[in-house]
């Protein structure tokens, strides 16, 4: 199927399922107007870590540029990208079966510019990296890999010295709120708001609050801390 006619049937599928106003509607927050709300949360990596799955059924490293072949058959269309993320500097943790890559998860050991998505920066203080830009595979998904390529990342971040990893997460992306919460996640406080106006013009904006947006949430999925040892 080509490009256009994928983009008729998904109007067709719109127009038919939410009518002329839903059409309208989808159109003007994806091509006029758009605002993202950016929730900050903090992972405290002096405080136990949740367990690893322990199934072994994939080995876990860092990304090489010689790693990026095994990317073809999952992620082949953000190979550029890896490409261009490596040359940054940046840390690209992977799960590999069977020696493709099927899980990939990126930290920033300092502030971070998003040239991609948000088009600004995400600055975090000393002594914290920026984590961003985890996927799965669709046949690895539940399966408890990302969870193992997060650890994995912390762990060697940890050795490095660095005590925190910031992350935002959309507000309207609950599955992932619940996902940061359950491993041990906290809100920061702060939330960075994006407009994006005819698709490529950005308006950034840094609230901080007080009281936390998600609490409830957080309450109901976050898993049971350990008792540090003394």
């Amino acid at each position: 199927m080509s490009k256009d006619s994928n983009w008729l049937q998904k109007v067709k599928n719109i127009w038919q399922t939410q009518g002329l106003f839903g059409l309208i509607c989808r159109i003007y927050h994806k091509y006029l107007w758009q605002t993202t709300e950016l929730i900050w949360l903090r992972l405290d990596l002096t405080q136990p870590l949740p367990p690893t799955t322990g199934r072994n059924r994939w080995q876990i490293k860092f990304l090489t540029e010689a790693d990026l072949p095994n990317c073809k058959r999952y992620f082949e269309q953000h190979i550029p990208v890896y490409q261009k993320l490596l040359k940054q500097g940046l840390l690209g943790t992977i799960g590999l079966v069977e020696d493709e890559v099927v899980a990939i998860f990126w930290v920033s050991p300092q502030s971070y510019f998003d040239h991609d998505q948000y088009h600004c920066e995400f600055i975090v203080e000393k002594h914290a990296f920026y984590q961003f830009a985890g996927e799965v595979a669709q046949p690895l998904r539940g399966s408890g890999i990302a969870l193992d390529i997060q650890l994995y990342a912390w762990h060697n971040m940890q050795l490095q010295g660095y005590h925190d990893s910031i992350c935002t997460i959309d507000s309207m992306n609950v599955p992932s709120l619940k996902l940061h919460f359950h491993v041990g996640f906290d809100e920061c406080g702060k939330m960075t708001i994006v407009h994006r106006f005819l698709g490529g013009i950005y308006r950034v904006k840094h609230v901080n609050y007080k009281e936390p947006k998600f609490k409830a949430l957080a309450d109901r999925y976050r898993r049971k801390r350990l008792i540090k040892p003394q």
